[in-house]
C-alpha cells in the first residue's frame, strides 16, 4: 500500500482546501505526462524505430532493447510514439479511483497500509491486497 501510495504521490496535486461535496465518494487522479512510463515509451519507439529503419528485425531489435517481441511489434508499428503511449494511459487500475483519498489520508499522518486498504474497501474497493501494495 505504502509504495502504490508513494508512487502516485508525486503525480497528484494538492487536495483542495475546501472538503469535498461528497466526502465518502473516491477522487479520480489525472494522470499527467510526466510519468515514467511516457518518458521510457517515448525513448523505446524512438530507438525501435530507428533501429527497424536500419533493416533490424524486430527479435533483434528485443533483444537488443530489452522489451519483449510483442512490445516491440507495437512499438515499430506505432505511428508515433504517443499512439503507444495514449494506449497505456488509458488502461486503469482498480486503485485508481481511491488515490486522491489515499493521498488525503497519507498527508493527515496515516501509514498503516492495512488500515488504509479497510478504509477503501468500505467505500467500495474491489480489488485484492497485491494491488493497493
Amino acid at each position: 500500500m505504502e509504495k502504490t501510495v508513494n508512487g502516485y504521490r508525486a503525480r497528484l496535486a494538492e487536495p483542495p482546501s475546501e472538503p469535498a461535496d461528497a466526502p465518502g465518494e473516491p477522487q479520480v487522479v489525472q494522470l499527467t505526462a510526466a510519468l515514467k512510463i511516457v518518458t521510457r515509451l517515448r525513448e523505446q519507439h524512438a530507438a525501435a524505430h530507428e533501429l527497424w529503419q536500419r533493416g533490424m528485425p524486430k527479435a533483434a531489435i528485443g533483444r537488443k532493447l530489452g522489451p519483449h517481441q510483442a512490445t516491440v511489434r507495437k512499438l515499430v508499428n506505432a505511428r508515433s510514439a504517443d499512439d503507444v503511449v495514449a494506449k497505456n494511459l488509458q488502461r486503469a487500475r482498480d486503485v485508481d479511483p481511491y488515490v486522491g483519498y489515499l493521498h488525503r489520508r497519507w498527508n493527515e499522518g496515516v501509514r498503516n497500509g492495512a488500515q488504509l486498504r479497510r478504509e477503501i474497501q468500505e467505500q467500495g474497493y474491489l480489488g485484492d491486497e497485491l494491488a493497493v501494495q
